[in-house]
């Protein structure tokens, strides 16, 4: 390239670049735009030949060039047998179908479509199901089948009424379903029992003072009772008499029906004729009495920190509560009694890990064990 062509594109670079650029978009949109006249041509093409024809004739060429949309068809419902986005859900429940298995089955609606297979699990709590199920409606999707739903008076359309509870016994329906009794009679719900727990952990305590020994003295004894933390002389009292605190005040206890009694020990290290040497120990007991309830708890003499009361917290999470109180927790000791629904309670057994509720109405017994 010569001198003169080089200052000639330096003194005219701006408008060589615009009219490059200018080509090479010309370039590019030169398909769009023949795709879009060749059919307009075509069209004005046909257009003057459907003038120039006879009517009939006009008519059969628009058809071919314009063919008519075709209508809307009614959609015939589906098999009964058919999936479709068209039909209610169709679900089972889930229920065990090994007999073998112990694991509880959770009850819960699964889409039938989820249990094809030759061993299908529910996808939920994983127990196998049964090969074959029946297949039922669910309307609402409540979980519960429409069926059951018009066969107790409820509606298969309102998912809200699965939460109601139309016998006023505490239970929902859907406890009452899971359950299999009936939601229009209060006398027929689940056991009241499986509604019951521990509410933390059982406590045992002990009695707070011991007799240390029994004086004689005319017409009787007198006896010295002790704190057990740390050994202080409460006071020697008689049978009867309340035993003191510290600053003289009543404790709230006092001793009776001691006995005197020997029994018979080993003598360590000691023999008589090849055998063990036996020797009397005193066997001695007495009962402490609380003034305020009258529970009475009988120790050996010298004993310490004697077992005094177990006492635990039931918990119950229905709207009535205890004694129709609504109170959710009751602290219980042995023999506690209580109502729920209706239903009399007691505490019949109570130690240290566990703890049994008899129904006194029908003699059923419920044992909750503490937790480790």
């Amino acid at each position: 390239m010569n001198s003169k062509a080089i200052r000639f594109s330096r003194e005219h670079y701006g408008t060589i670049a615009a009219v490059a650029g200018l080509s090479v978009l010309a370039l590019c949109a030169w398909p769009a735009v023949s795709s879009y006249s060749v059919p307009r041509a075509k069209a004005q093409s046909d257009a003057k030949r459907l003038a120039a024809a006879s009517p009939s004739e006009a008519l059969k060429r628009e058809r071919r060039v314009r063919p008519e949309l075709p209508q809307f068809e009614t959609i015939a419902p589906p098999a009964e047998d058919a999936e479709s986005f068209l039909m209610t859900a169709k679900r089972v429940f889930c229920t065990a179908g090994d007999p073998k298995n112990a694991q509880r089955a959770c009850g819960r609606p699964i889409p039938a479509m989820l249990l094809d297979g030759e061993k299908p699990v529910c996808p939920f709590c994983g127990v196998e199901q049964p090969t074959k199920k029946k297949i039922v409606l669910d309307t609402d999707g409540d979980g519960i089948p429409d069926d059951w739903e018009r066969a107790h008076g409820l509606n298969p359309e309102d998912p809200k009424d699965v939460d109601s509870d139309p016998d006023g016994d505490g239970f929902t329906v859907a406890e009452e379903y899971a359950a299999g009794t009936d939601v229009r009679d209060a006398s027929s719900h689940p056991d009241y029992l499986d509604r019951l727990s521990l509410a933390g952990p059982i406590e045992a305590k002990s009695l707070p003072i011991y007799c240390s020994k029994a004086i004689p003295i005319p017409n009787g004894h007198r006896f010295e009772i002790r704190r057990c933390r740390d050994e202080g002389v409460l006071g020697r009292v008689l049978a009867g008499e309340p035993i003191p605190t510290t600053k003289g005040a009543p404790s709230g206890w006092f001793v009776t029906n001691y006995v005197h009694s020997v029994k018979k020990v080993v003598a360590k290290g000691a023999t008589m004729g090849g055998a063990e040497a036996m020797k009397d120990v005193n066997d001695d007991s007495i009962e402490f009495v609380r003034v305020s309830d009258g529970k009475r708890v009988p120790v050996k003499l010298g004993r310490r920190n004697a077992p005094l009361e177990i006492s635990a917290k039931l918990a119950f999470t229905m709207p009535k509560g205890f004694d129709g109180k609504g109170a959710d927790t009751l602290a219980v000791r042995e023999g506690t009694r209580f109502s729920l629904y209706g239903g009399r309670y007691a505490v019949q057994e109570l130690t240290k890990t566990s703890l049994t509720v008899k129904d006194l109405n029908t003699g059923k017994t419920r044992i909750y064990r503490q937790e480790r």
